[in-house]
């Protein structure tokens, strides 16, 4: 395949595959072999109903990711990939990502964000989007690819809780103002009105319509809607309404600086339950953050 100019670490990568020894090219080819959906139908518990961590579709993206992980592992072996996996192994030693108690950085939160949002060059390349490059080179199964391709694709976001539909938690997006019906493995419901800091990914096209919640649920305690909005002005460029949804996407995913957004979660931890964690604050103000040094309080 012919890899653009603008993902140098994917050329790379590529080329020096041949440098794997036989059996770890070996492993790696039989990870990205995967069907991801055949390993995600459950064994439905007498009653008939499903929780939503035993959904198809969260069992789906749950071993796409788990033979992400696996690949991506692997393609760290190499020189080609250094960059980025120096980016996630100096994050994971600042920030201690086990979730609460010992960090509000959860394992969902920062797995996803180790594959597919950090990133090294111009390109902004991620561990996933080099993963999807070589796919072709690894035997990439079309299954896994297209799982891969959503979670690359997708970033988190701020939403309004707007109560149960269906079984389902509806979730509107702040900033295009779209609703998704969603399922929320950790098993928290919430209540209508909150605002939760959240990622999303659709279901894969044969399960439905709905979203599956990728990370545990933040939850934004403080402050409200109205000033999330004021925050997301202040920092989006002004332009065609298009363009500032394009731009919120990526601040959502990227940020301004590389690890703005664990710093975010990390000094605006205000407690947790074990199905979700409770944030206070705003990105662009220290003073609002709980765990911030320039903490003003609640006076």
């Amino acid at each position: 395949m012919n890899t653009p100019a603008h993902a140098p670490i994917a050329a790379r990568t590529m080329g020096q595959l041949a440098r794997l020894p036989k059996a770890m090219l070996d492993r790696l080819k039989t990870a990205a072999a995967t069907n991801p959906l055949l390993q995600s139908s459950p064994a439905v518990a007498a009653g008939g109903a499903l929780a939503h961590h035993e959904h198809p579709a969260f069992r789906a993206y749950g071993e796409a990711q788990r033979q992400a992980a696996t690949i991506a592992g692997i393609l760290c072996e190499l020189p080609a990939t250094a960059s980025i996996a120096r980016i996630i192994a100096e994050a994971q030693d600042e920030y201690i990502p086990n979730g609460p108690p010992m960090s509000p950085l959860t394992g969902s939160y920062f797995g996803m964000w180790s594959l597919f949002d950090a990133c090294h060059g111009p390109g902004r390349e991620t561990l996933g989007s080099t993963i999807l490059a070589c796919g072709a080179a690894i035997g990439l199964s079309a299954e896994l690819r297209g799982l891969l391709d959503a979670m690359q694709r997708s970033r988190m976001g701020v939403y309004r809780h707007e109560g149960v539909e269906h079984g389902s938690i509806v979730l509107r997006d702040l900033i295009t103002d779209e609703s998704h019906r969603c399922i929320v493995a950790s098993g928290y419901v919430g209540e209508p009105g909150q605002l939760w800091y959240q990622r999303l990914a659709p279901f894969p096209a044969a399960m439905g319509h709905a979203q599956v919640a990728m990370t545990t649920p933040y939850v934004l305690v403080s402050p409200p809607a109205a000033q999330w909005l004021a925050y997301f002005e202040r920092v989006l460029p002004a332009g065609q309404a298009a363009d500032r949804i394009d731009a919120a996407g990526h601040h959502l995913k990227y940020g301004p600086t590389r690890r703005y957004w664990l710093e975010f979660v990390f000094e605006a931890y205000a407690g947790y339950i074990l199905e979700a964690v409770f944030l206070e604050g705003l990105p662009d103000i220290a003073e609002t953050r709980p765990h911030s040094p320039r903490y003003s309080g609640r006076g």
